[in-house]
């Protein structure tokens, strides 16, 4: 094939490679109509992650989310032979997932960039490191373009860029976004949601470009003589300097001489015709779906009310929180605690973080629980960092006497003193008088 003269050619094993790599494009496009092959992205559909992020709704759901599950703290806790639950801190576990999983950062920015992975790109990988009696040393996050997955004899294993050999499975931790049936390869948000992400994209450029032309659509221009290029040029120039946001006078009068019969002719439509306003709230709307957020955590507040603000914080957290945690709980439990301890560890996240800032909601849970004799004065003193109670009766339990069994009543009992509707059944005294009281 000849380019501009010159003679370009394939080699035959080049021409095989192309081949079989559209051929593995079309077929997986075909079967699923994603852009995902074997984990490399197809550019039919695909939206890179830092061009998704300059979309605010992208940016605010990505950051809400990851930055909701980062708060939590991952603990551990001993299940007993009857399911009751107490938290381990002498597990070697303990430290890694409350504080600091290695040395070079946080829990909460390690879960922080485990959630923006695996929403922004379909996978997030987390290496365990283990010293020889198999326990825990430390969990390295790992960059998901540099991991591929290599199935081999019924098992999976992972090569990753510069690392020599293969890491097994079980010392990988995988956190898949959208699990798929062909392959092992987990789908990102913005591989879904790219036509929606792409219509936003071009919607705000369309914005951009709009106010940054000083709101002037474009022309064509027009003349009844035939114009030299210095008078072409000339003409053009001045029409820009008159239009010119910044140096010129756009919503004033310009005048625009020097060419006999010239004529500006607008093109395109407005952005009142062509909708643009409401093109942008819709994108939000459509973005918080792909996300499973709330409009109104979105800011998205044309139809809020007191009410339904209330529900959208309880909803963040039943309908999209719960699903993720319950995700990082299962692929942690069962690649972080060996199969001989499972019925006896168990990891959770702990959700009273979520009610730190909505005091009202936390002193009434802990007051039920208070009343019910679940918690004493010392542990809900622990809850809200106060300091512990002095005295005997802090570490006591308490519960309300307000209810009883329906057997234990007054009108079901015999005793006369206790029981004026049933009688007198007591045979110490025979008047059926009470006992007088003693002064």
């Amino acid at each position: 094939m000849k380019l501009f003269g010159y003679e370009i050619r394939k080699t035959i094993n080049e021409i095989k490679e192309d081949v079989e790599l559209r051929s593995i494009y079309d077929n997986y496009d075909q079967v699923n109509g994603l852009g995902y092959s074997l984990g490399i992205p197809s550019f039919k559909s695909t939206m890179a992650p830092s061009k998704a992020l300059t979309l605010s709704a992208v940016f605010r759901a990505v950051n809400l989310i990851s930055d909701a599950i980062a708060s939590l703290q991952l603990k551990v806790y001993a299940v007993d032979a009857d399911e009751y639950k107490s938290e381990i801190k002498g597990h070697n576990l303990y430290s890694l997932l409350s504080f600091e999983p290695n040395s070079l950062m946080s829990r909460f920015d390690f879960f922080k960039l485990i959630i923006h992975a695996m929403l922004l790109r379909g996978n997030a990988y987390i290496k365990i490191n283990r010293d020889k009696d198999f326990n825990v040393i430390n969990l390295e996050f790992i960059n998901p373009d540099s991991v591929t997955i290599q199935p081999q004899d019924g098992d999976l294993k992972f090569a990753v860029a510069g690392v020599k050999g293969l890491i097994n499975n079980s010392d990988m931790i995988h956190i898949r976004n959208f699990p798929q049936l062909y392959n092992h390869y987990g789908m990102s948000t913005i591989s879904y949601a790219f036509h929606s992400l792409e219509i936003s994209y071009n919607s705000e450029n369309h914005a951009r470009n709009y106010f940054k032309g000083g709101a002037n659509s474009a022309a064509l221009l027009t003349s009844d003589i035939s114009l030299t290029p210095q008078q072409q040029q000339a003409l053009i120039k001045s029409l820009k300097d008159a239009s010119n946001a910044e140096t010129g006078n756009p919503n004033g009068i310009s005048i625009i001489g020097g060419v006999p019969g010239a004529k500006v002719q607008s093109l395109g439509i407005s952005p009142k015709d062509s909708q643009l306003l409401e093109s942008r709230q819709f994108n939000v709307l459509d973005i918080a779906r792909f996300f499973n957020v709330n409009p109104i955590l979105l800011f998205d507040v044309s139809k809020s009310s007191f009410n339904n603000i209330e529900n959208a914080q309880l909803d963040f957290l039943n309908t999209t929180l719960l699903p993720i945690l319950e995700k990082l709980e299962n692929e942690f439990q069962r690649k972080l605690i060996l199969p001989s301890e499972r019925l006896g560890i168990e990891l959770r996240f702990d959700l009273s973080n979520m009610l730190r800032a909505d005091m009202n909601s936390q002193a009434t849970f802990c007051s039920t629980l208070f009343g019910m004799g679940i918690v004493s004065a010392n542990q809900i003193a622990k809850i809200f960092n106060l300091p512990k109670i002095k005295g005997v009766n802090g570490d006591e339990h308490f519960i309300s006497t307000n209810l009883q069994q329906i057997n234990n009543m007054i009108v079901n009992q015999n005793n006369s003193i206790d029981n004026k509707l049933k009688g007198n059944n007591n045979t110490n005294n025979t008047d059926n008088t009470e006992d007088p009281v003693p002064a």
